[in-house]
Order: C-alpha cells, then sequence, then structure tokens
C-alpha cells in the first residue's frame, strides 16, 4: 500500500481516469481455462532492471576459493 500512495498515487495525479492497461491473453490457464490477461498502470515510469554481470570462470573459482 506504501508504493501506491507514497509512488504511484503522485505520478497519476494529473490523470482523470484509465489508469491501467488490461491486455486480454490468447492462452487460457491450465486447469479451469479460465481466461488471462496482463493489468498494467499506464503512464508509470518503470526501472530497467540491473544488467547481470557475466561470470568468468576465473572468478567463479576466485568467489568459489574465498567461501571455502
Amino acid at each position: 500500500m506504501r508504493i501506491l500512495f507514497n509512488e504511484i498515487a503522485p505520478a497519476q495525479k494529473e490523470r482523470h481516469g484509465g489508469y491501467t492497461r488490461i491486455i486480454k491473453l490468447a492462452q487460457r490457464r491450465r486447469g479451469d481455462a479460465g481466461d488471462r490477461a496482463i493489468l498494467e498502470w499506464v503512464d508509470l515510469p518503470t526501472q530497467a532492471p540491473e544488467p547481470i554481470k557475466a561470470e568468468t570462470a576465473a572468478e567463479a573459482k576466485t568467489a568459489e576459493a574465498a567461501k571455502a
């Protein structure tokens, strides 16, 4: 709830409606064949994920030796 009121609500302050977007998926849920959809915020700034650093074999051995 804290994120909703402290981050999302101020970003949507000027918007008078249409806060979310629903994208229906063609696939059905396994088990009960329920409809699936993606629900996303409209115009919400997103943060790019941190790039994953590829560990070389030498770095992996060094890290493994440090743990032992």
